[in-house]
């Protein structure tokens, strides 16, 4: 009788994880490699905002302007809380005249922040401090 609940049960909760099944959760813009390609170096800040539209934040505090678009995907089930699956953070450095000078296109890749443009790790720099409180050292972790 005991072995009959237990196998009940099992049972039940296989039926109701193959019903809810897992819920996916999107939030910012999230740029493809055609939108990025959209935009290449020397676009015009009108061009960005077509493509891209209004960043996310936008830093001053260097000598040029960084636009960022920032993205957030997540999944969660009945029995699990929502986990961050992948996380972006896509920098666009436009110059003196307003054009782009450089894109990058920061995500976690193997535990580590990784830019997707340039295929490259990140080193300090004028952007590191922005990309350090998106990537927390526990989505590090995570990775």
């Amino acid at each position: 009788m005991k072995l009959k609940l237990i196998l009940s049960f099992i049972l039940l909760n296989i039926i109701l994880m193959g019903c809810v099944g897992r819920e996916s959760f999107s939030h910012g813009f999230r740029a493809s490699d055609d939108d990025i390609a959209q935009v290449p170096v020397g676009s015009s800040v009108e061009q960005v905002e077509l493509v891209f539209g209004t960043p996310s934040t936008v830093s001053n505090s260097g000598a040029l302007p960084i636009w960022y678009y920032i993205s957030q995907e997540a999944e969660s089930d009945l029995f699990t809380a929502r986990k961050v699956t992948d996380q972006r953070v896509l920098a666009i450095t436009m110059d003196e005249n307003q054009r782009v000078a450089n894109i990058a296109n920061y995500g976690l890749k193997d535990g580590k922040l990784f830019d997707f443009v340039s295929k490259t790790t990140p080193t300090g720099g004028s952007n590191s401090t922005l990309l350090q409180r998106v990537f927390s050292v526990e989505a590090l972790r995570n990775g």
